[in-house]
């Protein structure tokens, strides 16, 4: 039984410092921040790494900033970002989505690597405070 308990403890702690360290290099606002980090674990699924312990980590994350800041988290899910842009930014036919939905995408095109780079850094930062 304790040894149940000490992997969730460590996803608990783990994400606390996540969190720690993305609020201070982030300017986002809450809702930004989950939606980054949603864009994250959806790729992290896709990649078939949804039950390790980075995934794990974001996922507590991106629940807690939903959970303080009272964000929905049903539009979060709704949230559908397609691996291809459909219309462009000054196409008239999407003028009048021109909200979250394509900063969104802004998003998940600007930020790719960047989040791949953090996820990297984190994965291996996570893995030396992993007992062996």
């Amino acid at each position: 039984l304790k040894e149940m308990a000490a992997p969730s403890h460590n996803v608990e702690l783990e994400a606390v410092k996540f969190l720690q360290k993305l609020i201070q290099d982030s300017t986002d606002e809450p809702s930004k921040l989950a939606t980054k980090l949603f864009v994250i674990l959806q790729h992290m699924r896709t990649s078939g790494k949804e039950h390790s312990m980075p995934y794990q980590v974001i996922s507590r994350a991106m629940e807690i900033i939903v959970n303080q800041h009272g964000l929905d988290m049903e539009a979060l899910r709704s949230t559908r970002i397609p691996l291809t842009s459909g219309a462009q930014m000054g196409d008239p036919a999407s003028s009048q989505y021109a909200g979250s939905s394509q900063a969104i995408g802004v998003a998940k095109a600007s930020e790719a690597g960047s989040a791949e780079n953090e996820m990297s850094k984190f994965a291996a930062l996570s893995l030396d405070t992993v007992p062996k």
